[in-house]
């Protein structure tokens, strides 16, 4: 399991080019299935436009490296995947409450089965970490967990 924090800056290598001038600055969610979605990459210099790699085309995750099959794998940002970063940061906004109603914190990071992007566990701004099957419930912007997760 890994903090998805610590795989921003990670080298992206391309095994098929032999090549490795892109570096992961996110990872994309999908709020449905809590699993990692995509990869965002930037290749080359700041300025340049974010490209997307589809999580299962990762390789590997490794030490200071993310193995990927080939530049082909990578995406354009287009207004369909557009909808899908836009729905990330909703999830990355969540506020979290418990069955009670109080209002326990916001989502501060995701920890994930790095072999299969699942979420593990979300990190709350204080460092908690809440278990997957902690939470009861998610509607846009708030997530309901049990106490039971909180306590423990």
């Amino acid at each position: 399991m890994i903090n998805i924090e610590e795989l921003k800056d990670k080298t992206i290598f391309f095994l098929k080019e032999g090549k490795h001038y892109a570096k992961l600055v996110d990872i994309v969610i999908d709020p449905e299935k809590l699993s990692s979605q995509y990869v965002a990459a930037r290749c080359g210099s700041w300025y340049r436009p974010v490209k997307l790699i589809p999580y299962e085309k990762i390789i590997a995750i490794n030490g200071d490296f993310v193995t990927v099959r080939s530049e082909d794998d990578m995406l354009e940002i287009n207004d369909s995947t557009a909808l899908t970063l836009d729905e990330n940061t909703k999830l990355n906004e969540s506020r979290i409450i418990d069955e009670r109603g109080n209002y326990r914190g916001t989502i501060n990071s995701f920890n994930i089965d790095e072999s299969t992007g699942k979420v593990a566990s979300i990190v709350l701004s204080g460092g908690k970490d809440i278990p997957i099957d902690g939470i009861m419930t998610m509607s846009p912007g708030i997530i309901v967990v049990r106490g039971s997760a909180l306590r423990s």
